[in-house]
Order: C-alpha cells, then structure tokens, then sequence
C-alpha cells in the first residue's frame, strides 16, 4: 500500500468511527484517530452537534449581482491588498493543481486567483463571489476552520465533513488587519490533487505579506522595519510598525506585535494606538531623523533589556523599495551597513533615565502624571534617577 493510500485509508477508518459511530474492526489500522488532526475532530463533533450528517449536501449559497458588488465594495481595502500577492501565487500554484481563495471573516468569498478551470462546478461553486464557505454552510473546511481555530491548517480530501466535499485538498491561513483583527483568511484549494502540506507554509507567508500590505495603507509618516540582531532586515519577514509624526503606532504586523508584546501592552492599557516610547526605550527623534538619512541601521533598545537592529523609512522610500523584488535587493545587515548611531551606544540605563528626565521636564516635575505617562510606577522614577 502507497502512503498515499495509506492516508486515505486511515482518514476512512476515522470517519467510520467518529461519523458513523463504526467499532474498529480487526482490519482496522490502530487509533486512526491519533493520525487526525485535534481541530479536525473538534469541527467534525461541532457538525454532528448541528444534526449535520456526512451523507447531506452542503449549501452552496446562490448570489446575486447585488450582493456581489455589496461585498466587493465591503471588502474592497483587503481585495486591493491582497490581489498583487494573490496574482505572485497564480504563477507558483501554475502547475499543482491548486489555486487561492480569499473570503471575509464570514466565510464569504470575495476573490478567487489562479489556475481555475470554471467548466468544473468543483471548481465554479467554491470560487463564486459572495458563496459563503464558512463551517456552518459546507461543514468542516480549510476556510471555516482556519477562522474559527485562528491557525494555518491542511485538509486533505475526506477529512472534510461532507462526502460531496471530500475531492478537495486545502491549505488555510487567517489573515490579520493593521490592528492585530482577524480580517479573513486565505485559502489554498487543489480538485482531487496530490496532497501537499507544503502549501501550509505557502499559504500562511502570503497571508503575512497581505497584511503587511494592510499595515503599509494605513496613513503614516514613517514605516519602521526591524528584526532581532543577527537576523537580515528588508525582507517578508520583518516586523513593521507605522508611526504618525508624533510617534503613535498607526498600524504594526504579527512579527511586530509578538516582538513587542502589543497586545498584551494594549489590553494592560486599554490603548488603541500605543506611543513608540511605550514600547522602546529611547525617544522617537532617533528614529524620525534617520528616516531622512539613507538607509541607515539603528539599534533600538526595548524595555525588557533586548535590542532590534531596524530601518527607519518615508512613505516614498518605503513605496519604492516595495516596487523591487525582496529577492533583488541586498539584505542589510551588521556587516555592511554603517557605523551604529550614538543612541545605539548609549547603554539601556543611560536611555531610560533621560526619558524619564525628559518626560518631568515636560511636565513640569509631576511624578505622578509622568509615572503615568511612562506606565511605570513612581518608586521605579525615583530609583531610575539615582
């Protein structure tokens, strides 16, 4: 027996035993259970609690053109991000079989891109504008799955809970917004094709340079690109943060949230747009008047002690660079880039305390207000100031 079939076999016995409640039999390969995915059974169990059944059709919503230009219009910002990394998959997905799916956070589509033979109603009835794909209409899918567990996943033919909807291979990834919100996902879909997990790490690298291209719209004045030191910058891999003119995050991606903890900064502080000295340990004015010089390396020391090497960049600068391939451009790194600035060579206490001095002055002396402003306590002012 082929792994191939292998495969398909232990995804039979899964479903006997889950779906139609079947005893294992002595032919049985052992716990086909174990070999299925976690979120797969839970969504399975979510569709039989629904009174679904394996043997009933999905519905594949009908739409009309009203509809369609409803939720175009709706979804127009992410379609208009989304669509120069969905036309770069086309000619990767060329010749696999697959192609992509891009749905709102309802499950609905709201662009289809790629090698898609519209004579197959396989093919038409998932890649209709406006058909909703979510779990509670076709049951267990890459798409509904991936927006309700929040993660990339990988579906493979009857892992899918309708048996109508068991031709299907799929990779999905939830796509995230300017503020860290779930905003849809992409999906990765191939018509009785060969199984590639691969396309999980795909589909979860273009979602990421979707949202990236969702951070960059935001109105900004400098775009900060950044990566823990030894690691190369201007690549898909960077953390970004837009800054205003007075240094107020307006927008920032995953790697950038995770690397400065922001969601667990703004849920601590109630704060929709934190402010670049909430989360760096130095004044913003390093990073406004780098931004005017030409491709300079800052390294820009954090509150927990840690240090980021990033570039500091103008909208014009930043649109640029994004029209050339990331593969044509030469990473910058410690190696070849310029002398470090004199912030860089300030140690982190030396930073903290002419913040915190800085901060009094402009307060005009107020420990509290400044401990406040900070989001430090007042003892730490007074200890930091010795």
């Amino acid at each position: 027996m082929s792994p191939h079939q292998h495969r398909l076999q232990t995804i039979e016995q899964a479903r006997n035993q889950v779906l139609q409640n079947q005893a294992p039999t002595s032919h049985s390969i052992q716990n086909p259970k174990e070999l299925i995915a976690p979120w797969v059974l839970r969504s399975w169990q979510r569709c039989l609690q629904q009174q679904l059944r394996p043997n009933h059709k999905p519905f594949f919503n009908p739409v009309s053109q009203a509809q369609i230009k409803r939720i175009q219009a709706d979804n127009h910002h992410l379609i208009q991000a989304a669509m120069p990394v969905l036309e770069s998959l086309s000619h990767t997905l060329a010749k696999t079989r697959y192609f992509a799916v891009l749905t709102n956070t309802m499950g609905d589509v709201i662009a289809a891109h790629g090698p898609i033979d519209q004579s197959d109603p396989a093919a038409e009835r998932i890649t209709r504008v406006g058909v909703n794909l979510s779990e509670a209409a076709i049951g267990t899918s890459a798409i509904g799955s991936a927006l309700i567990e929040q993660q990339t996943v990988w579906l493979h033919r009857g892992e899918h809970f309708f048996n109508e909807t068991s031709l299907y291979s799929c990779a999905g990834a939830p796509l995230y917004g300017s503020k860290g919100e779930c905003v849809g996902m992409l999906d990765l879909t191939g018509i009785m094709a060969e199984e590639r997990r691969e396309l999980c790490h795909l589909v979860e690298q273009a979602a990421g340079n979707i949202q990236n291209q969702l951070v960059l719209a935001v109105p900004h004045q400098v775009v900060l690109r950044f990566n823990w030191p030894g690691q190369s910058l201007m690549n898909s891999q960077d953390a970004i943060v837009c800054l205003d003119s007075t240094g107020f995050i307006q927008s920032s991606n995953k790697q950038a949230r995770h690397m400065l903890g922001l969601d667990a900064f703004q849920t601590q502080n109630h704060s929709e747009s934190p402010h670049f000295q909430d989360l760096f340990a130095t004044d913003q004015a390093c990073v406004m008047d780098a931004a005017n010089e030409d491709m300079q390396l800052l390294c820009l020391p954090l509150w927990s002690g840690l240090c980021v090497d990033a570039v500091a960049l103008l909208p014009h600068q930043h649109t640029q660079l994004n029209s050339t391939s990331y593969a044509k451009l030469q990473p910058i790194t410690r190696a070849t880039t310029i002398p470090e600035q004199k912030k860089a060579q300030q140690g982190l206490k030396e930073v903290e305390s002419e913040l915190i001095a800085k901060t009094l002055r402009q307060l005009k002396g107020n420990v509290a207000q400044t401990a406040k402003a900070l989001g430090i306590s007042r003892a730490t002012i007074y200890r930091k100031l010795k």
